[in-house]
């Protein structure tokens, strides 16, 4: 059994499973009370509201410390649980991705397998017989022993043999191509 999880369709639904469980851990951390901290320094030129004058080298400084404690866990709570369904049904559909793409592997395998063992009677059998009957044909229509009728039967009955070898090879090569795209890494 081969291991798809270097194609880039998992890989991508891979992603989407990573970024799930950081959205769950965000919503986990909305839950933890928060410290702020905050310092500000102003200066003026001129007269104050406390009608004193002021230059422009007089700093005021303001420090600010905050605390939030969360009081309310419901809402929160219910952003943890769609955020912990949502990652459930990405990996969902990450194994789904991946099971179909094994499926889709083991067809085109079997089906390059039947294509290989068809390749193999018309290269042994079927194309050197084509090829008999065509020398045949024109050996025959030389010396008289044929009509162009008969001729032309012989001749459509090789090259419809050829045509099915092309279609047989087009199809496996199409094959081989299907499963490259399902085996390529990045």
């Amino acid at each position: 059994t081969k291991n798809f999880s270097n194609h880039l369709q998992v890989q991508v639904l891979q992603h989407h499973v990573l970024s799930a469980q950081q959205q769950i851990k965000l919503q986990r951390a909305k839950l933890l009370p928060s410290l702020t901290l905050s310092f500000a320094s102003m200066s003026m030129q001129g007269v104050g509201a406390d009608n004193n004058y002021y230059s422009r080298a007089t700093h005021f400084n303001a420090l600010q410390v905050g605390l939030a404690l969360p009081l309310f866990y419901g809402a929160q709570r219910a952003q943890i649980s769609a955020a912990q369904k949502m990652q459930h049904i990405t990996q969902l559909k990450m194994n789904q991705a991946n099971e179909a793409i094994t499926n889709e592997y083991a067809v085109l395998f079997t089906k390059l397998q039947a294509k290989q063992k068809a390749l193999s009677y018309y290269e042994t059998s079927a194309l050197p017989n084509a090829q008999q009957i065509i020398q045949a044909a024109n050996l025959k229509l030389s010396k008289g022993e044929i009509s162009f009728i008969e001729f032309s039967l012989l001749m459509n009955q090789a090259i419809e043999t050829q045509s099915k070898y092309s279609d047989i090879l087009n199809e496996y090569n199409q094959t081989i191509i299907q499963l490259n795209y399902l085996t390529q890494t990045n």
